[in-house]
């Protein structure tokens, strides 16, 4: 079960520039306490040939 805490939620988000996130209200964020969400956590795709195309891509998604 996630802890929708202030200190939780300042943990997940203080390495992040403001630019490159976007806050969701506490009553869809409550969605997360009760696993209806989808969360995707440092996301990669290497190639082959060593390329990177996506790296480190952390995601969570709500219904409405």
């Amino acid at each position: 079960m996630a802890d929708l805490t202030k200190e939780n939620i300042a943990f997940e988000t203080k390495h992040m520039n403001p630019d490159f996130y976007e806050p969701v209200p506490a009553e869809i964020a409550k969605q997360a306490m009760q696993n209806k969400h989808l969360e995707i956590k440092d996301l990669f795709k290497v190639y082959g040939n060593g390329f990177k195309a996506v790296n480190g891509v952390n995601l969570k998604m709500y219904s409405d």
